[in-house]
């Protein structure tokens, strides 16, 4: 749910460790196969055909590494409404999806 990172600090971008990290709880919640990062990288990716989103790699310096930075086309709010319609998600809790988010996004 990189969306959800987008929609928590609002800045309609999310940075690739953030996004994956939160993905990675909601896997473990859901108890289902988790992606390498790569793969997460490369699905966020293929999403840049569809015109769903927008990558800009960027970097924090020379100790810290570069990054990609996902945009959304869409709002992240319209993105988690037609996420929440999908039953497998039933048991991700929201609130506390938001704390993981927030959590991730303050580390």
């Amino acid at each position: 749910m990189t969306a959800a990172v987008t929609r928590e600090i609002k800045t309609g971008s999310a940075k690739t460790p953030t996004g994956y990290r939160v993905y990675q709880y909601i896997t473990d919640t859901l108890d289902s196969t988790q992606y390498h990062q790569e793969t997460y990288v490369n699905k966020m990716k293929e999403l840049t055909t569809y015109l769903l989103v927008e990558t800009e790699r960027k970097s924090q310096g020379p100790r810290s590494g570069s990054y990609l930075e996902f945009t959304f086309a869409e709002s992240p709010e319209s993105i988690i409404e037609t996420l929440r319609e999908d039953p497998q998600l039933d048991d991700v809790l929201y609130d506390e999806l938001r704390t993981v988010v927030n959590a991730q996004v303050n580390r």
